[in-house]
């Protein structure tokens, strides 16, 4: 029998490299803003959703400036709280109002990924008008009707069956079988790229 913890040490020790890919194309695929920062403050990684935020930002030099003070603010509270013992994850939470995006919703909290020797400083920035886009681009291509792409951009802001529901003015049970559908529309595409590459 394999020694599970030997076998994940040599696996760590030999995909550093692939870890760290991985780890680039996770944060990628997400919807929100994600900036990686070390308790020194470095910035080790930004997201392409980040970079869209800052480009909307860079409008207004003065909401600019708001969010940068926001994301200091964010990270020196959040590595204050290190020294405090608890075994719960602390997670600080912001708003930030903005001509350009609307409300920006920023969390932080520190956490210790194998990949850095250091425990890092992680910021999420969440936007609904530019999660919408971003949903409803990514998904037309896959065949979903107008009627499936806002219950689709819906549940991909975190709305639950109910919201959705309350929203859109339907049915619960509505939303659940627009949902089979579009999930059975989407896994067919996945697939289908799958063999085309």
């Amino acid at each position: 029998m394999t020694n599970i913890a030997n076998t994940i040490k040599t696996v760590k020790a030999q995909n550093r490299q692939f870890n760290y890919a991985f780890l680039q194309g996770i944060l990628e695929g997400f919807t929100y803003g994600i900036l990686l920062l070390t308790e020194r403050g470095e910035i080790l990684y930004a997201n392409w959703q980040l970079h869209q935020i800052l480009d909307h930002l860079a409008e207004d030099e003065h909401e600019a400036h708001l969010f940068n003070q926001e994301i200091w603010r964010l990270h020196a509270a959040t590595t204050k709280t290190s020294s405090i013992q608890t075994h719960y994850a602390v997670i600080l939470e912001s708003k930030l109002l903005t001509t350009s995006l609307g409300t920006l919703h920023l969390e932080a909290r520190r956490s210790q990924l194998t990949l850095f020797p250091t425990p890092l400083v992680i910021v999420t920035i969440q936007n609904q008008r530019l999660q919408k886009r971003v949903s409803l681009k990514n998904v037309q291509q896959d065949g979903l009707t107008p009627r499936e792409l806002e219950i689709w951009a819906l549940r991909q802001a975190n709305y639950s069956y109910a919201e959705i529901a309350t929203e859109l003015y339907i049915s619960i049970n509505t939303v659940k079988k627009h949902l089979k559908n579009i999930y059975a529309k989407l896994g067919c595409s996945l697939q289908h790229r799958m063999k085309a590459s």
